[in-house]
């Protein structure tokens, strides 16, 4: 794909079988190392023939996030200090893994009945392992810190199609569900002074489209951080209000997810709408 003046190979995560008749999630990894924000349905083919594959529906990517700042550095290096239970390590070590860009792990802490994170059942003591990108040494991490078993998904979001697996010293094969959150879409609506032209509708799309590489799993959006995004890369913007949604319908100045869900953004989501 052309993309920033440069060409980018995307390849499949990992190597995956669809039988006749069915469908089949498959993340796409770019070969150069960045941060790439696609929009929905940009990919529609492979360069080598697929035999019987009908059709290809590419979702809005799940940007890497940007480099770390020294500052933040410190603040998270200062924050091991403090005492974490085995779950917060847990999600710290499997963090830091390449090519992961956030964890989430829910464990359900009641002593016999189950809980449900969207239609996921997670039976007692048992965790939901919530993943945004791939390590093939998510298994591994995980149980230097976990001993609780974790749950499978839906075919569709379970990453890799199957368990990663642990290899204990006694040989034992235990799995590990790498589970992607749900996806939803964000609307936004902003309010501007002056004519909303299409050049200038085009500039605060690419703008705000930016916002989501910063976005992970449960992460709450506000119109404050829409109005304070314009204001830094759009100086010139006299920017009135902005209101989102989730349904599209009812707008609101904050809007946050269920804690297993990524929230997308499509240009197509965007409305701007000026005033003389």
């Amino acid at each position: 794909l052309p993309i920033g003046g440069n060409s980018v190979v995307f390849h499949p995560a990992y190597d995956i079988t669809i039988d006749i008749g069915q469908a089949r999630l498959v993340p796409l990894v770019a070969e150069t190392e960045g941060s790439y924000t696609l929009s929905e349905g940009i990919i529609t083919s492979f360069d080598t023939e697929v035999p019987g594959l009908r059709r290809i529906k590419s979702e809005v990517s799940t940007p890497g996030r940007e480099e770390e700042k020294i500052s933040e550095l410190r603040v998270r290096l200062q924050n091991k200090g403090a005492q974490r239970t085995q779950i917060d390590n847990a999600i710290e070590a499997i963090e830091e893994l390449p090519g992961v860009i956030m964890c989430n792990i829910l464990f359900n802490q009641k002593p016999s009945a189950s809980l449900f994170v969207g239609d996921i059942e997670v039976p007692a003591r048992k965790a939901l392992l919530l993943l945004q990108g791939y390590n093939d040494k998510v298994a591994e991490t995980y149980y230097k810190f976990m001993t609780s078993q974790t749950v499978p998904s839906s075919i569709e979001r379970l990453i890799g199609g199957g368990p990663q697996y642990y290899t204990s010293e006694a040989n034992q094969q235990i799995p590990v569900y790498l589970v992607s959150p749900r996806t939803m879409p964000v609307y936004i609506q902003v309010y501007i002074t002056g004519s909303a032209s299409i050049t200038l509708v085009n500039s605060i799309r690419d703008v705000l489209i930016g916002m989501s590489t910063k976005w992970t799993i449960g992460m709450s959006m506000s119109s404050a951080d829409v109005i304070n995004t314009l204001k830094t890369q759009l100086p010139e913007l006299e920017v009135q209000g902005a209101y989102i949604s989730l349904d599209g319908n009812s707008f609101s100045f904050q809007v946050t997810p269920p804690n297993d869900v990524l929230l997308s953004l499509d240009s197509n989501n965007i409305t701007v709408r000026g005033s003389l």
